[in-house]
């Protein structure tokens, strides 16, 4: 999420994905000094009141996240429920509005796999899971080492979590 943009360092911080770290520094429930370590580095050079804009829209994009998977698959979140990040895509939206970060699980894999999925409208838990499962697809073409991926015989036993969703506009 490089930026040509001059922003100042809230914007510069949101447009290079400062919250998605902190979303995903959340959700891992790092020890407290780790997590106070990590949250001076990436943001002590915010102002208190910049700090708390951006814990607030992590926990947003948490909170919208796990939103998501309460509601029918084939549903769209209301666009009220995903929190507004204007730098997102740092303000080079080419067809993208919003931004979701999955996890997936894939059976015989030994781990699981992140993937941050741009989208050109709200998306339903549907199109997201189909959406990473071709990523999946496409990243084992890519690096078939890192991502030893083969199309399991039934794709339903592929689990996709929504970790965290924002939107450009």
């Amino acid at each position: 999420m490089a930026s040509g943009q001059p922003y100042d360092e809230l914007g510069r911080i949101l447009s290079e994905g400062g919250e998605i770290a902190l979303g995903l520094a959340i959700l891992q429930e790092m020890p407290t000094p780790g997590f106070l370590l990590f949250f001076n580095r990436r943001f002590g050079s915010l102002t208190p009141e910049q700090q708390d804009i951006v814990q607030q829209l992590a926990q947003e994009m948490i909170d919208s996240g796990q939103a998501t998977g309460e509601i029918p698959s084939d549903v769209p979140l209301s666009l009220g429920d995903i929190p507004l990040n204007q730098f997102l895509f740092s303000g080079d939206l080419q067809g993208r509005r919003e931004l979701i970060t999955v996890e997936i699980d894939v059976p015989g894999l030994d781990r699981r796999f992140q993937m941050r999925l741009p989208f050109a409208d709200i998306a339903s838990l549907d199109e997201i899971r189909n959406a990473a499962l071709e990523q999946a697809r496409q990243r084992a073409i890519d690096s078939p080492q890192a991502v030893p991926f083969t199309e399991p015989d039934v794709t339903q036993d592929v689990g996709v979590w929504v970790l965290l969703r924002e939107r450009a506009f």
